[in-house]
């Protein structure tokens, strides 16, 4: 019985187990030919930015005790620099829970997905219901 010789579909070089990935009979390309054509369909598939999502992700929802003392040590940072911040979400939070205020669409463009943005946090009440954009644009003409 004679087995048919294996090569590379672009340079048509001979596949043996040193210079190729004979696992399955489709990925019939040497090492190098196999690498390009991974890196052409990652790059237009967006794989880069995918990438870099996910490590963002899973920066943020890492659970390992390491990772929630820091949040928690931050937190506590945050809370002794600005008490009334976290009072004032905390009450509006709440509110918000029990159904003393209800959310309203943004006040710029009517998106449904809004925040609240606090001009005054010695009322914690007193807010404004803005979607991301508008109030991150807020934010950057105030600073």
């Amino acid at each position: 019985m004679v087995s048919k010789v294996k090569r590379c579909k672009t340079c048509g070089v001979i596949l043996t187990h040193k210079n190729s990935y004979i696992k399955h009979t489709k990925n019939l390309y040497c090492k190098i030919h196999r690498n390009i054509k991974l890196n052409n369909e990652k790059r237009a598939n967006g794989f880069v930015a995918q990438k870099r999502a996910r490590k963002k992700y899973e920066l943020w929802h890492d659970k390992t005790p390491k990772r929630k003392l820091q949040m928690l040590e931050c937190a506590k940072r945050m809370y002794k620099k600005y008490p009334e911040k976290f009072k004032a979400r905390y009450l509006l939070r709440r509110a918000v829970k029990i159904g003393d205020i209800i959310k309203k669409p943004c006040e710029v463009c009517g998106e449904i997905k809004v925040h609240a943005h606090h001009t005054d946090y010695s009322k914690p009440l007193d807010v404004m219901w803005l979607c991301h954009k508008h109030h991150v644009e807020i934010h950057s003409k105030t600073i």
